[in-house]
């Protein structure tokens, strides 16, 4: 990631560089100076399919981007379905479904935020301690 990023700064700064250059007068190319030249080249098909291939890797970037955060935040998703799947069975009144809904909390939390991992410790403590969080006895209680 830190080289990518060193790429585009890298890039950044020879633009802002070459823009420099041609605002003090074409130190770099000797066509700098030259105002026909440049008033063409702006109203040019170059510069045209230049700004659409420009344009085109700004939307790749973005794309990208949303399309990452749609896929984390289905990723999350899914997990707190099947963090209430377990929750269920973790107050269930009948014992193997309760080792199931345990076990799969157990293996949920691996993958939990420090967040969620908190909401599973606290819920999993209140129903096997025999309290709620207001310190009311608990039906749930394990045998």
């Amino acid at each position: 990631m830190a080289r990518w990023i060193r790429g585009w700064l890298m890039l950044l700064l020879l633009a802002v560089v070459l823009l420099v250059g041609v605002l003090a007068g074409g130190y770099f190319l000797p066509v700098a100076s030259d105002r026909e030249f440049w008033r063409e080249f702006w109203v040019s098909p170059a510069v045209g399919g230049l700004a659409a291939v420009l344009a085109a890797i700004v939307a790749f970037f973005a794309s990208r981007h949303v399309a990452r955060e749609q896929r984390r935040a289905a990723q999350r998703a899914e997990w707190w379905e099947r963090a209430e799947w377990a929750l269920n069975r973790a107050i269930s009144i009948h014992s193997h479904e309760r080792d199931a809904g345990l076990r799969a909390l157990m293996a949920l939390v691996d993958t939990a935020t420090d967040t969620e991992a908190d909401i599973i410790a606290g819920v999993t403590s209140a129903l096997y301690a025999g309290t709620t969080a207001g310190g009311e006895r608990n039906e749930f209680q394990t045998e």
